[in-house]
């Protein structure tokens, strides 16, 4: 474990203490294999409910939170099993998470002015004040 640890230091620096400890913590996980670090990786990185029966106590939950932080946290992690299984750098590729493909956001939508939608139902607008 300790080259694992190593391991982390080496490839996460000072300014990245949060996933260089999330790397560590792979180190010292309870998986006995890969796959079974790996999913610990996940349920580590990604807020899911700490009671199962109750939705809201996944807030309670000590996982990075945003999306974008989720995915830093896993990598990071899954690295740390990666060095922890001395995996290949292929492999550890192929397992780390890309990033999902968001669609563009919809187009601004302006309210209408009172005299446009008129228009729109073919009505004369009404200009009096």
């Amino acid at each position: 474990m300790a080259n694992c640890n190593e391991s982390c230091n080496n490839r996460y620096g000072v300014l990245d203490i949060p996933w260089r400890v999330y790397c560590k913590k792979a180190c010292s996980s309870d998986g006995e294999t890969w796959d079974e670090c790996r999913a610990d990786c996940n349920d580590m990185c990604h807020k899911t409910p700490v009671i199962k029966e109750y939705e809201w106590s996944a807030h309670l939950a000590r996982s990075p939170g945003s999306p974008t932080k989720a995915r830093k946290c896993e990598k990071a992690c899954i690295r740390g099993c990666a060095f922890k299984f001395n995996v290949s750098a292929s492999e550890l590729s192929a397992a780390i998470p890309r990033k999902p493909e968001t669609p563009p956001p919809p187009p601004p939508t302006r309210p209408k002015h009172a005299v446009a939608e008129s228009m729109d139902r073919g009505e004369p607008p009404n200009i009096s004040a």
